[in-house]
């Protein structure tokens, strides 16, 4: 069973950070624009105070990242990826082998 987890806390998302590049190492299909060393970098320049990072898990085992923010900006709110504007690639990372987690990252945000 897939569980998905909404992370919003820095630190938290900073420890997450050995999962997901095990992730980003089982995928044969990521870019390095889906690893935690260009995500966390851009982070570190451009993020703002409201990550919200999406996990999902089969058996305790992290198989699909989901890494979005919160930016408020002129009275709206936008939920965008992190990584826009200078990154050639932005998607969910994702198990090979557990393809069904797009759909629960997906419909968590809905």
């Amino acid at each position: 069973m897939i569980e998905v987890a909404t992370i919003t806390n820095q630190e938290c998302i900073f420890r997450l950070r050995p999962e997901w590049e095990a992730l980003w190492q089982r995928d044969p299909a990521a870019t390095p624009f889906q690893s935690p060393a260009w995500l966390f970098a851009w982070w570190r320049f451009f993020g703002t105070p409201d990550p919200l990072v999406l996990t999902a898990r089969v058996g305790g085992e992290v198989v699909g990242i989901l890494p979005l923010y919160l930016l408020r900006e002129s009275g709206c709110r936008k939920l965008l990826p992190i990584g826009v504007g200078l990154s050639d690639y932005i998607d969910a990372l994702v198990d090979p082998g557990e393809p069904a987690t797009v759909d629960r990252l997906i419909a968590a945000i809905a």
